[in-house]
């Protein structure tokens, strides 16, 4: 192809992909509340309970992840069009397809007195962020970098990751209390094959590490998926024996930074994930697979109610997973599961009008979603 011609090509495409950058940023900018990165706002559907007003819900997905096109890549789509690689002398970044393995956190914000919601991404080419835990004005969540996990405290409104309580071991599963002072999480630190579970108190002077206390330490069971309550009073983890894919559920209160009066939701092990906790300690919830089917596990601890939450058997997926109680106990936020991969949705079961409303359709797939946030 004429080296002209090529340049030519290779000058409209990069206008047309200028213009689609500068659509999809005012689309995505309009009526930005100021909450973490690339927020835009939202209309809820008419459905969407009053109560949920002023919630937020947060979860890990694979969305707001460029496209890259490399003008250096020989077999790429512009030197198939005979564009010469002088023409595109930079790297072009646009729209929100995944194309390499990034997890971020995203955050929705229920309006107060409007439907305009607003969505924000508040992690960005810096990790992989998986099981996020919300608190006032704070996300916890897991961080993989360079093979490492570590526990990353992160703020809702500018998006500012700070590493906390760091090791040279593997620590993950962090849950927050609401001002985001005290988190719980799980690591290998002190070489417990099967890990432990540990405290965190944010130091009281800047500068200072975060102080550490190990609230664990079986040789016969671990602990796993541990949950803290907003105000720091409950915990819940699952307790099975090592080597086991079974166990129980427990709730524990924490008292002078020790677990104490432990309660077991169920006799029997059963095969159980990703327990979840009211800030009251009432009601507890999680993930539970009942024939085959995973189904959302309700108990409350005061009346000794028991329930499951889900699709009958003719669901077309794995079923409802990864539940998370918010802290009023009014809700359960989980993952509808389903065999089409980007197809799985965010449903929010509300526990007094005993139905189901679901976000809007996400980008991208979704995993670990929790809700945060009370009526004002």
């Amino acid at each position: 192809m004429n080296t002209r011609w090529g340049y030519l090509i290779g000058i409209i495409i990069v206008v047309v992909i200028v213009i689609l950058l500068v659509m999809a940023y005012r689309s995505g900018m309009n009526g930005t509340s100021g909450i973490g990165l690339g927020s835009g706002t939202i209309e809820s559907g008419p459905d969407r309970p009053e109560n949920l007003n002023g919630r937020m819900v947060v979860w890990s997905t694979d969305a707001n992840v460029p496209i890259e096109i490399s003008g250096d890549n020989d077999e790429g789509v512009l030197d198939s069009a005979g564009v010469p690689d002088s023409a595109i002398p930079f790297d072009i970044h646009f729209g929100r397809n995944r194309v390499r393995d990034e997890w971020n956190i995203a955050a929705y914000q229920f309006s107060m007195g409007s439907r305009m919601d607003t969505l924000a991404y508040l992690t960005e080419n810096s990790g992989n962020y998986t099981h996020p835990d919300p608190g006032g004005a704070y996300v916890v969540a897991t961080v993989t970098r360079d093979g490492s996990q570590d526990i990353a405290k992160i703020s809702i409104e500018s998006g500012e990751v700070e590493i906390i309580a760091y090791s040279h071991s593997i620590d993950r599963w962090p849950s927050t209390t609401f001002d985001g002072s005290t988190v719980i999480f799980h690591s290998f630190r002190d070489q417990n094959p099967a890990g432990d579970l540990y405290l965190a108190h944010e130091p009281s002077t800047e500068g200072f590490e975060w102080e550490v206390t190990r609230l664990t330490d079986s040789g016969e069971y671990e602990y796993i998926w541990p949950e803290i309550s907003e105000s720091g009073t409950f915990v819940v983890a699952i307790e099975r024996l090592i080597g086991e894919e079974s166990g129980r559920v427990i709730r524990w209160e924490l008292v002078d930074d020790q677990l104490t009066n432990a309660e077991y939701c169920y006799e029997e092990p059963r095969d159980v994930q990703f327990p979840t906790v009211c800030d009251r300690g009432w009601l507890v919830s999680w993930q539970e697979n009942v024939d085959g089917l995973w189904k959302i596990a309700l108990v409350n601890l005061v009346t000794g109610t028991f329930e499951y939450l889900g699709p009958d058997e003719n669901y077309d997926g794995p079923g409802w997973i990864q539940p998370g109680i918010a802290p009023d106990g009014k809700f359960v936020v989980f993952v509808a599961d389903t065999e089409e991969y980007g197809d799985d949705r965010i449903g929010i079961f509300d526990l007094t009008e005993r139905n189901v409303v679901y976000l809007p359709d996400p980008e991208g797939t979704v995993m670990f979603p929790a809700m945060t946030g009370r009526e004002e």
